[in-house]
């Protein structure tokens, strides 16, 4: 499990930096402040997402420690 979970890691942390690249691209050319307020809460939300994920996997593995 631990194997296969580091694996997805590696995929995910390769979408995340993808995304987090766009997103400073975004926030970068942002020509208003509502736009750049969108490019935020696109970021906040990759972030939260990352949070969930991993506190469910800590959650899932708490037995194996």
């Amino acid at each position: 499990m631990v194997t296969q979970e580091a694996s997805r890691r590696v995929t995910r942390y390769d979408q995340m930096k993808s995304a987090m690249e766009r997103l400073k691209l975004i926030v970068e050319a942002a020509p208003t402040w509502e736009a750049l307020a969108r490019a935020a809460t696109e970021v906040e939300e990759e972030l939260l997402q990352e949070l969930v994920e991993w506190e469910s996997f800590v959650r899932n593995t708490e037995h194996l420690h």
